[in-house]
């Protein structure tokens, strides 16, 4: 049989890119007639897509493509010309990139406002190994052992490590100045 690159797109885990083949006519006997010719059996390993949605995917190929399912699920499966696997992984290392960044810029932002909280008095900082005692203490205090508000506590190592992050992400070089 022909082995043809197809992508398939899964609504319920995402798009991947593969070999396929169509059904065999030894295997057509065991299908509906109204099926048969629309049913594929993927071959290999899959290029996983993880970072693309189905209208990034409609950008590349286009509805025209679409060839039919894989044996046993009603995931869609569109021929691929050579030039739109290089840019579907193409558009696949962008977004993945892009995600990156955008948590990046996530975490930045979390780590100042936590600064920002320790310094105005509104996030305690103890070391790791007193964290516990005094949160265990707090509660039987002010909530009487049971459930309640604890206030916020930041181990004393992870404020240095969340300083020493954004300092080397604002300043990443060596006598840059402010």
């Amino acid at each position: 049989m022909k082995k043809i690159r197809v992508v398939e797109w899964a609504p319920a885990y995402g798009i991947s890119i593969q070999s396929a083949r169509f059904l065999t006519d030894e295997e057509k006997k065991d299908y509906r007639a109204d099926v048969r010719d629309f049913i594929l059996v993927g071959l290999g390993e899959a290029i996983e897509l993880d970072h693309l949605t189905h209208d990034d995917l409609m950008t590349v190929i286009s509805e025209d493509a679409y060839m039919g399912e894989f044996n046993g699920c009603s995931n869609m499966v569109y021929k691929l010309a050579a030039d739109q696997e290089k840019a579907l992984i193409a558009l696949n290392e962008k977004r993945a990139k892009e995600k990156a960044e955008k948590e990046k810029r996530e975490r930045i932002e979390a780590y100042k406002t936590l600064v920002k909280n320790i310094e105005e008095n509104k996030v305690k900082v103890l070391p790791r190994n007193k964290l516990k005692k005094y949160l265990e203490d707090y509660n039987d205090l002010h909530n009487e052992g049971g459930e309640g508000y604890l206030p916020e506590v930041v181990a004393e190592e992870y404020y240095i490590e969340v300083k020493a992050y954004l300092q080397q992400t604002e300043f990443p070089h060596e006598g840059e100045s402010r």
